[in-house]
This record gives structure tokens, sequence and C-alpha cells, in this order.
């Protein structure tokens, strides 16, 4: 199989964002005396924010009633506190990537607001053919349908892209996309992760990796 594509996904991939969302969480979920540990928001990554706190919320035994509440001073803490920046070697496989010819886009659950904004901030954008959002699709990860619709803004079929990814929901998605999936332990573990079809630990191991996988 020749790849054409790599679509990346955004928050705990390109950008060490989710430990900042944690703190968020935890920050919102705190109004109701309740804990929240960093892998138990990791687990969930990928669905987009609402069905996030949705879930939290139940695991929590809160009401729903307090979703728009709990959504909104995770928000704010968010906003307020965001130290969010790129992974170390993150620019040095975009620049390798696009060198190659390969045709690359963003695929995540987040919206697009936000991450057009980080895009921008970080001056990446002019790598990315495609921005996949939460606000693009009608289903989130872990339903194939992000990655299908990165695929199709690329004018290339799943199976002809590669997705970068942290998180177990995203990649069943990828998976059931047809596409191939690397994952990065940039938040979770290899444990984790098994359902990948490779699992790396940094971006210096996944350039290695691609110089390998991919013959231009």
């Amino acid at each position: 199989m020749k790849y054409k594509g790599v679509l990346f996904d955004f928050d705990g991939t390109l950008v060490k964002s989710m430990e900042e969302h944690y703190k968020g969480w935890k920050y919102a979920l705190s109004h109701f005396k309740k804990n929240l540990e960093p892998k138990e928001l990791y687990v969930l990554e990928g669905q987009g924010v609402e069905k996030v706190g949705m879930q939290l919320l139940q695991k929590n035994n809160i009401s729903i009633d307090h979703l728009d509440f709990v959504l909104k001073e995770k928000r704010e803490y968010f906003e307020k506190h965001n130290n969010v920046q790129l992974y170390p070697g993150s620019v040095e496989v975009l620049k390798w990537l696009l060198k190659q010819g390969m045709l690359i886009g963003v695929v995540t659950g987040g919206d697009k607001k936000r991450v057009v904004s980080a895009l921008k901030k970080f001056r990446v954008e002019k790598y990315f053919s495609a921005v996949i959002t939460a606000d693009d699709v009608k289903h989130t990860k872990p339903n194939p349908e992000p990655f299908e619709k990165g695929a199709q803004e690329l004018n290339l079929l799943s199976k002809e892209c590669i997705v970068i990814e942290n998180a177990p929901l995203g990649i069943v998605s990828a998976k059931a996309s047809g596409s191939y999936c690397v994952a990065l332990e940039n938040t979770l573990q290899k444990v984790n992760l098994q359902d990948a079809d490779k699992v790396l630990s940094d971006y210096k191991e996944l350039l290695e990796f691609l110089k390998t996988l991919l013959v231009i």
C-alpha cells in the first residue's frame, strides 16, 4: 500500500494540551466535591467536549442538568490557564512529510475555533490541507466518520492514510475507517493503545518509523 496522506489527532497528539484540559475538568468537578484522575479523562478523549462532560457527570453521579455549568467552568478555567505547547519534534515531522509530498490533515474532537486558532498561534496551519473538528461531523470518535471525512477532504481513500493518535477511542475510529494507525504514548501507556497498528514513544521514534514505512 502506498500511503498518500497523514491525519493527525490534535489534543494529546499534535499539541501537549490534555494536561491542561484535565486541570479544567478537575476544577469544574471540584464544585461538586468530586475528584478526577488523569487517566479517567484520557481514556474518554476524542468524543467532543459535550460527550466527555456527560460521561464524567454520569460516572460521578452528578445530574446531567449541571452539564452547561460544568462545561462553562471547564472552558473558562482552560482559557485562563492555557499553557498548551506543540510536542517536541512535531514540526520536524510535519516538514519532512510535506517534503515527501504527503497530504496532511488534522482530525479532532475539539471545536473549530480553538483548533484553528492554535494552529495559527503555533504557525503550523500551512502544513494542513484539511482540518476536521467536532463541528464538521455528525458522529465523533470512536465512530469512523471523522477520519473518513479527513481522508475525503484530502481527496484520498481512508486506506491511503496513516493516522497519528494518542487515545483509545481515536484508535478505534481510525481503524474502523480503514486507515493505518500509529499511536504515541503521549498521555497513555502502550497497554492502553494496543489496538493501534504501531505504538511509539515520541515524535523522534515516529519520524524514524515513517521513514521506513513511506517509500516515496
